[in-house]
């Protein structure tokens, strides 16, 4: 969120198949050096883990294909805990929550 992006590799070290990475940009769009950020668990896990976006500040949602999943492409959502985690952590994939989205047409369902 704010001015960056996401995007998802296999050929970096991660913890295995396609992982997500953060990358902060300048006001050309630019990649800034020094600050490439690995997702940590629970978004990022050593199965294929990719297309996250925001919702909002405090949520999104992301794609996986682990095991709770069938093994299928699910959509998960994650939700950043009020009073948890500092505003400046969020970019690098804070997550308090990430569960299968089985509704995504009520995605606030528990």
């Amino acid at each position: 969120y704010g001015n960056g992006l996401y995007f998802v590799s296999n050929g970096l070290e991660g913890f295995g198949g396609m992982d997500i990475y953060f990358v902060e940009l300048d006001g050309s769009g630019m990649p800034v050096n020094g600050t490439l950020v690995h997702l940590p668990y629970p978004i990022n896990t050593i199965y294929n883990d990719y297309a996250f976006l925001h919702n909002t500040e405090a949520s999104g949602y992301f794609s996986s294909d682990r095991p709770e999943g069938r093994n299928l492409d699910t959509i998960y959502e994650w939700l950043k805990e009020e009073n948890t985690i500092p505003d400046n952590q969020l970019m690098e994939g804070a997550a308090v929550l990430a569960k299968p989205n089985q509704n995504m047409v009520n995605s606030q369902e528990n």
